[in-house]
């Protein structure tokens, strides 16, 4: 792979990244709130559902750093 094209693939692997930490911390934060305040079925229901896309995307963030970390070894041998 040509290595301008590898640095660019780095740069929207970074900006994907923040993108993806950033909504799992609202997402996060907000299913918190639901939780914690007074008990309604419906709410609860909605943070239960936003927690587990939380631990989703937080998956999706750790593999997106493991891609990226894997592409930074690779470009640092060539």
């Amino acid at each position: 792979m040509n290595k301008t094209l590898k640095v660019e693939k780095l740069n929207s692997l970074r900006n994907e990244m923040t993108h993806i930490w950033g909504s799992a911390f609202i997402l996060g934060g907000g299913s918190m709130t639901l939780l914690f305040n007074e008990y309604n079925p419906v709410k609860y229901f909605f943070g239960m559902l936003g927690f587990i896309l939380t631990i989703i995307i937080f998956n999706a963030y750790f593999t997106r750093r493991s891609e990226m970390q894997q592409m930074l070894k690779n470009l640092e041998e060539e």
